[in-house]
């Protein structure tokens, strides 16, 4: 709207070309300027303001004082200097009341009445009696019709001839091709086309049908008639490429009785004949659509459809119809929307061509340009909700795309895309809720979630508090980040670390400035709200920001005294701030007297003792287990035999809860490491076990700054091999956590060390070689450091890799792997490995012939020295051994892989694979991918692969090697998860290695790369249990179902899920692997609900009754923000579950989603700050879920509209507006996503509420509420997209004027119904303020969507006019102009009648038009008394209309004066102009029009007229210009009745203007001075002899914007 002001604005002021000839002053800056190529500005009345006397210098425009030279201002007199200028007032006013009081005045008024009849009377013209008759209606024989025919295609034969008879023959398309083969000149043949539709018109009238009936009913089956003609016309050129049924029905759709033998433009002559013929249609189509013989409205909506529909080689014709149309179309908003979807629609198709060609490149252009055009012109026509909503990228880049376009054009299309982008979506401004924080809580969520190895913490921190967009103070941060560490919702210890370290970074980056955070009071109020988790989280957290100096004990010790926090009152239960200050565990140099402190808040000597017998017990433990280790005097002593942890686990949880553990870890522990290696020779050495069970100590009570601090010293102390091979485990098993410790760089430094001690002995291990790259790669080594870690380890590679050729070819088998059998010792293992590089290492399947070799000796050599010896063949393989075992497993045939795992070494096998993933030689993810997924895979192909049909004597297949293959991989599953039944649940030393050893390769399994392989394991799970139990096997189906279950309760499996739940669930959905199995369809069920078992937790629940209202109420309840991500999996999957089952009929189907629906819709439409994650959640919906959410949405929407009448409470109005605000939000994010369609009942319920709104909105004396009307607008755009889908019975491409008639739905008829109020409360609103008129513009454009999307399901339907709504008592006096054009292009201008005849089929005079004298009596031969015309109506308005009353240079002034007038003022007739008086003037111009061609003097004189013009076009320029002056002294002529002025009353300071008197006919009718003239009628072309009509038409039809 703002780029329409500008373009309005530009005719409010004007400039012209200075002359080089003025005054001394001015000439030099005139001159440079002209020089410069510039124009000095000149001040002009505006275009649209009407001039009431006709001057030199716009001085007579009301309003309009512009500044001329010599004006009694500009003179410097003594009296203007010394006193200023001062003005005569003087007013006419007391004159003219005294007149008008006078009792002689009744006679002076009638008497000048009077005399202005007697001179309209004389002015009458003479005319003889009406003459005019109907022409007659024969029936001829052939010769003589075919001789009338003749008659009529031949110029020189007067119509006055032809009128006598016209024949019968030829009707509908059969008239039109005989014109068209006779080129029957245009005029003659609307002649003929009038004469026989006029008569046929007066058939109907006299049997006693109303006129306007007959009128419209014939007019729309003659549109049909033409409209059918031109499409078959286009029906003719078929594609060349068209196959033989399109081609025959292009044949048969043509006017021709013969079919087309081929298509017309390929043949010249052809082309030529169907050129001729469609021109002359054109041309016949131009002339029918000018004197309105066609439906104007059904013609360009045909013209539409025919883009839609036509092919590639009709859609040119289609689009040359549109481009001569285009200024038809541009009056009426709607159908400019529709050609411009059209003009869309088909460019997407072209642009989606895989070929171009130059025809091709030619169409799209010129469907660009139709758009252009369109949008320059009328940018409101693309506003409408489905155009905008599908093109508004591809409308922005073709426009935006235009080559040349001028920089001032350019910007005022911005601004016009600009403001249809905000009038689009500014009906959702009432649903917007900018005081939700979810939406920036979820984003600090995610990027939580997101902390995981190798991510780096210093951008974590920077995206967390730096660059996200963030609608609340950082202080409010923490609430999130505290949340997020204690959360049920989440899993994994290093969530305290990582808030405390973010805290850190924070407090660090903003030291100095204003806005440091206050960790104290944050985490008080975090606790006083309620919004912590479990207690023990609470406490690990509060310790770990104490530790790290992100808070202070000693101030949250004193807040909490100052509270009285810290005194427990009797039988209460203490608070939690209590229990932190107790339980918190604090040490350190610096932190002794915090500690004493806290053992200060236990409850008496009783507590402090029961913590000094914690930690006595613990240390006993410890000893018993590990002697020398509290004690050191026991450090010799042998180890216990039987050694069990049970008893120092329980110690040690206890002590952990008590927050005094630290001084085990802290002091006991390293003091007595230490101890131990610095007295290596003397002193026993700690085992391997014995490592595992300090580090088990430090895990146990998650101290892991104390096992980080344990770990460094070990790796600096050269360990052996064996122990740097436990350190590695317990180092990858915590990656995540040490990188939210920031703990990684200092680890890796730890690491190189022992890389280097190993290096020293020549010892290069694969696994510490892959750890520092990735450590490296990650960023936490020094470039140097990295780059020689890259060296040695392609040192390494180099020297495992073959040096030359070998000459002989590698054996079948190796004999040498038979030692195995024989000795078993390392050095053995380590001097065979050796020997079988040394010999086969040039050959690149060598290890692969290894494990082959191995497999076969499996009944002999125990699986640990298969284990081992493979480890240190590993070690010695460039790549390692993972690829010869994922080639071995790939290699073998589907047969050949089931009989070896489903043969008897079977389970020796899958013993072997589990030992070679925990000790690190096949890494779990490659077990997985390679191993585990194909073979599953091949295995479930088989068994589900359905039998062939059963013929006589064919052997079925066996299936239980199959059947024993999947156990085998089950079972290779299983070990590699954890959840292996023959594993010792003892807590022996050598049992919490192994354990230690597996945690850290499961911990490989959970990272955001392996999750989709591990959900296809598990939907591979969940085929292989429902096959079991289809086969009765229920004890393997429960191993199945154990599996599953073990994998969903593992905590770094949950919060893999809670970073990407919708990964794992296209992985066990949609993969490959899963949907190429034969029956997969029929597992989908199944998979569905192991999914939703999966996502579930201790807090929600899977619907297991998908109609169960209790059930859909707690599987709602676990719709948070922690679980947002999971809930819409869950969603998705129950509705796809509900969807596939086909244990419910669809009736219970449909209530299930109701009763879904219903209860979501309360849950996050109630206005508790739940919207946001209904807005995420809807987004899975789809297909009859969205529909029937769709339906009950409307319902309560219905229902929230009507408790918005005045007669509700202020309660009801507000729960209303809630719900139309979370409703309307929800249902406008959902068809963002998708569509829906509601059920005909709760729509039609939905419009009806709204309408009956709207029309209470009318009937208010106050304006009504802006959030109300919003909501409205956005619900009838809403309603309109969710409409029932429906196709109006119009065939594609086949006019609509031929179209069946039906009655539309119900719900369109109520769609029609909501127009008209929304179209009156847009014409009350736009009259008031600014903010108002805003909300006219949204309410007109609802009426643009509801034209646009009724005329497409009804195009019969019959919509409202501007007549109508000013029927209705709308007043639109007032209403701004640009409103006003508004609604004339949405509601088209039948207000103001285009056509000034209610019957454009009256057949006109066929008499020949021959000048006449002045004085020669004029025929009257018209259907309509001339005479009568003249007297009543056009020489009455030419006497007394002011814009026909122009003043002689002789009696005007120059300029008119400004004097100070009392409360009667001439002006204020010409301020503002009513709608009557707009309605007057087209009145006379229309009437000037209707007369003229009824008049043959008046076709005379148009003759005349134009050879005048044609003359005066060939004189020269000198004689041009004097008939310009001529032609304007003549427009000057005022016609007025002047009243003699009194002498000697002139003034002699100032001249008078002379005295106007203004004639008003009636008491209603306000004078017309202030009109603009009425634009001349226009002319239409005649033929010589003919009584061609003449209209006035409408301006500027069929013409393209520039």
């Amino acid at each position: 709207m703002a780029a329409a002001a500008r373009k309005a604005g530009l005719a409010s002021s004007s400039t012209k070309p200075m002359s080089a000839g003025s005054s001394s002053g001015p000439v030099s800056l005139e001159k440079d300027l002209y020089e410069n190529g510039l124009v000095a500005y000149s001040l002009k009345a505006p275009s649209w303001r009407a001039p009431w006397l006709a001057t030199h210098d716009n001085s007579g425009t009301p309003q309009f004082y512009p500044t001329v030279e010599g004006q009694d201002e500009d003179q410097l007199t003594e009296q203007a200097v010394k006193s200023g200028f001062v003005t005569e007032s003087f007013s006419a006013h007391q004159l003219i009341y005294e007149k008008l009081k006078g009792d002689s005045i009744l006679p002076a008024l009638s008497k000048l009445a009077s005399a202005v009849a007697e001179r309209v009377q004389a002015r009458v013209p003479s005319y003889g009696p009406p003459a005019f008759r109907y022409p007659q209606r024969l029936t001829l024989n052939e010769a003589k019709r075919e001789s009338w025919v003749n008659d009529l295609a031949n110029p020189a034969v007067p119509l006055s001839k032809l009128a006598r008879a016209v024949p019968h023959g030829f009707r509908g398309e059969k008239l039109i091709d005989m014109l068209t083969v006779r080129q029957v000149p245009i005029q003659r043949a609307v002649w003929y086309i009038r004469a026989i539709g006029s008569s046929d018109i007066q058939t109907q009238i006299k049997s006693r049908r109303d006129a306007g009936v007959s009128v419209a009913q014939y007019t729309r089956e003659w549109s049909g008639v033409v409209q059918e003609y031109v499409r078959k016309q286009l029906a003719e050129i078929a594609l060349p490429d068209a196959p033989p049924s399109l081609a025959a029905s292009l044949s048969a759709s043509t006017s021709s009785s013969k079919p087309l033998a081929k298509n017309v433009l390929s043949d010249a002559e052809l082309r030529s004949n169907w050129s001729t013929r469609f021109g002359y249609t054109l041309r016949l189509l131009e002339a029918l659509y000018e004197e309105s013989l066609i439906e104007q409205e059904s013609f360009l909506r045909f013209i539409v459809l025919q883009v839609e529909a036509s092919n590639i080689g009709q859609l040119p014709f289609a689009l040359f119809l549109a481009e001569e149309y285009l200024g038809e179309f541009l009056l009426s908003e709607p159908l400019s929307a529709r050609l411009a979807n059209a003009c869309f629609t088909r460019l997407k198709d072209m642009l989606s061509e895989p070929t171009t060609s130059p025809h091709l490149e030619e169409t799209s252009h010129a469907l660009s340009s139709i758009i252009r055009s369109t949008f320059i012109a009328l940018p409101d026509a693309f506003v409408a909700g489905p155009l905008w909503t599908k093109y508004s990228k591809q409308l922005e880049s073709t426009m935006l795309a235009t080559p040349g376009l001028e920089p001032s054009l350019s910007e005022t299309i911005r601004a016009d895309l600009a403001d249809l982008k905000a009038r689009a979506e500014a009906s959702s401004e009432a649903t917007q809720d900018e005081e939700s924080l979810e939406p920036d809580e979820l984003e600090m969520i995610q990027i939580l979630d997101d902390i995981a190895f190798p991510v780096d913490l210093a951008s974590v921190h920077k995206n967390l508090f730096h660059k996200r967009r963030r609608r609340q103070p950082v202080s409010n941060d923490l609430n999130i980040l505290f949340s997020w560490a204690t959360t049920p919702d989440r899993s994994g210890s290093h969530r305290a670390y990582a808030v405390a370290s973010l805290i850190g970074m924070e407090l660090e980056f903003s030291a100095g400035s204003d806005t440091v955070l206050n960790v104290e009071a944050g985490f008080i109020r975090w606790i006083d709200d309620g919004m912590v988790g479990d207690r023990w989280a609470v406490t690990s957290l509060l310790a770990e920001l104490i530790r790290g100096g992100v808070m202070s004990y000693s101030l949250y010790l004193q807040k909490m005294i100052a509270r009285g926090e810290t005194e427990q009152r009797k039988g209460a239960c203490p608070s939690l701030h209590l229990h932190l200050l107790r339980t918190v565990a604090l040490f350190g140099e610096a932190g002794q007297s915090l500690a004493k402190r806290r053992i200060a808040m236990l409850a008496g000597s009783k507590a402090t003792d029961e913590s000094k017998r914690l930690i006595e017990r613990a240390e006993l433990e410890l000893e018993s287990v590990i002697p020398g280790v509290v004690n050191h005097t026991s450090a010799t002593s042998p180890l216990p035999p039987n050694r069990d942890c049970t008893a120092l686990l329980t110690a040690l949880d206890q002590l952990a809860k008590d927050g005094s553990h630290l001084s085990l870890t802290r002091q006991t522990i390293p003091h007595a490491v230490a101890r131990f290696l610095r007295h290596s020779g003397t002193d026993r050495q700690l085992s391997v076990e014995d490592h595992a069970i300090l580090a088990q100590v430090y895990l146990a009570v998650e101290d892991m700054w104390g096992l980080l601090q344990y770990l460094i010293l070990l790796l600096r102390s050269q360990p052996s091999r064996d122990l740097l091979f436990h350190i590695l485990d317990i180092v990858e098993s915590n990656l995540v956590g040490w990188t939210s410790m920031v703990a990684l760089p200092s680890l890796s430094q730890a690491l190189v060390v022992a890389h280097e001690g190993l290096k020293l002995h020549n010892i290069h291990d694969r696994r510490l070689f892959a750890l520092l790259r990735q450590l490296g790669g990650a960023g936490h080594l020094d470039a140097a450091v990295f780059g020689q870690i890259e060296q040695d380890f392609q040192s390494h590679v180099l020297s495992l890799s073959s040096r030359g050729t070998q000459t002989q070819g590698v054996p079948a088998t190796l004999p040498d792997l038979a030692a195995l059998a024989t000795d078993v010792s390392p050095q053995a293992m380590t001097q065979l490995a050796t020997t079988l590089w040394y010999r086969y290492h040039g050959f690149d399947n060598w290890g692969q012939l290894v494990f082959e070799g191995v497999i076969r000796l499996l009944p002999q050599v125990p699986i640990p020295t298969i284990s081992a010896f493979l480890r240190e063949i590993n070690e010695r393989l460039p790549a390692g051994l993972e690829p010869c075992v994922t080639r071995w497993m790939s290699g073998m045939s589907p047969t050949s892989l089931s009989a070896t795992l489903g043969g008897p070494l079977a389970p020796i096998i899958a013993q072997l694979l589990g030992e070679l993933v925990l000790e690190g030689t096949v890494s779990p993810s490659g077990a997985v991918t390679s191993i585990i997924l194909p073979a599953w895979h091949v295995l479930l192909t088989n068994i589900t692969t359905p039998p062939p049909p059963f013929n006589p004597g064919m052997v079925m297949e066996d299936k239980t090697p199959h059947l024993r293959g999947l156990e085998t991989i089950s079972s290779i599953f299983g070990s590699l998860i954890g959840c292996d039944p023959t594993r010792d649940p003892s807590q022996s030393p050598a049992e919490i290695l192994l354990r230690q050893r597996a945690e850290s390769r499961r911990a490989s399994l959970y990272t955001p790369t392996v999750l989709p392989d591990l959900g296809r394991c598990i939907a591979m799970l969940a085929i292989q249990q429902e096959l079991y139990t289809s086969r009765a096997d229920y004890e393997k189906s429960h191993v199945s179902s154990t599996l599953s279950l073990h994998v969903c309760g593992d905590p770094s499996f949950k919060m893999a899920i809670a970073r990407d739940p919708q990964s794992l669930a296209s992985a066990m959905l949609d993969s490959p692997s899963i949907s190429n199995l034969p029956t997969a369809r029929s597992f989908r069920p199944k998979l569905l609900a192991a999914l939703l078992l999966i996502l579930k937790d201790g807090s929600t629940t899977t619907p297991a009754s998908l109609v169960s209202t209790e059930d859909w109420d707690l599987f709602l309840s676990g719709l948070t923000i922690w679980r947002l991500a999971v809930s819409k999996v869950e969603v998705q999957a129950a509705l796809e579950r509900l969807a596939l089952d086909t244990s419910l009929q669809d009736s219970e189907k449909v209530e299930a989603l109701n009763t879904l629906s219903r209860h979501f819709l309360d849950r996050v439409c109630s206005g508790e700050g739940h919207t946001y994650l209904g807005e995420q959640v809807i987004r899975c919906y789809h297909g009859r879920a969205s529909d029937e959410l769709v339906s009950v949405a409307f319902s309560r929407l219905a229902e929230a509209v009507d408790g918005l009448a005045e007669t509700a409470s202020p309660e009801l109005r507000a729960s209303s507006l809630t719900t139309l605000r979370c409703t309307g939000r929800l249902l406008n994010t959902l068809l963002q996503s998708s569509s829906a369609a509601s059920r005909p009942g709760p729509l039609i319920q939905l419009l009806v509420a709204v309408r009956t709104c709207l029309e209470a909105l009318l009937e208010l004396d106050a304006p009504p509420q802006r959030e109300v009307v919003l909501h409205l607008a956005l619900l009838i755009g809403i309603a309109l997209r969710c409409a029932p889908a429906y196709s109006p019975p119009v065939l594609q491409g086949l006019p609509l004027a031929s179209a069946p008639t039906t009655a539309p739905p119900e719900w369109c008829e109520r769609f029609q119904e909501c127009l008209v109020p929304s179209a009156r409360l847009a014409a009350v609103l736009s009259k008031n303020t600014a903010t108002e008129c805003d909300l006219s513009s949204i309410l007109l454009d609802t009426c643009a969507h509801l034209l646009f999307s009724v005329t497409t399901m009804a195009p019969s339907i019959r919509l409202p006019t501007l007549q109508t709504l000013q029927s209705l008592g709308n007043d639109f006096d007032t209403v701004p102009d640009a409103i006003l054009s508004r609604l004339t292009r949405l509601f088209g201008s039948q207000s103001y009648p285009s056509v000034p005849t209610a019957n454009p089929w009256d057949l006109l005079d066929q008499a020949d038009a021959v000048p006449l004298k002045a004085n020669d009596v004029r025929p009257n031969v018209g259907p309509i008394d001339l005479a009568l015309f003249d007297a009543k109506l056009i020489e009455p308005l030419s006497a007394i209309t002011a814009l026909d009353v122009p003043m002689s240079p002789a009696t005007s002034s120059g300029h008119s004066e400004k004097g100070v007038q009392t409360n009667f003022d001439f002006e204020t007739p010409c301020q503002g102009l009513s709608l009557a008086a707009r309605d007057f003037r087209r009145t006379l111009a229309g009437g000037k029009a209707f007369v003229s061609r009824y008049d043959p003097q008046a076709k005379a004189n148009k003759e005349r007229e134009k050879m005048e013009k044609e003359k005066e076009a060939r004189e020269k320029q000198r004689e041009m210009r004097e008939k310009e002056r001529e032609r304007v002294e003549r427009e000057k002529e005022l016609i007025v009745v002047e009243s003699p002025t009194p002498k000697g009353s002139a003034s002699k300071k100032r001249k008078e203007a002379p005295q106007t008197e203004i004639l008003v006919l009636s008491d209603d009718e306000e004078p017309l001075g202030a009109k603009a003239q009425a634009p001349p009628a226009k002319k239409v072309k005649s033929s010589s002899g003919t009584g061609g009509k003449t209209t006035s038409g409408k301006s500027g039809s069929k013409k393209k914007p520039k």
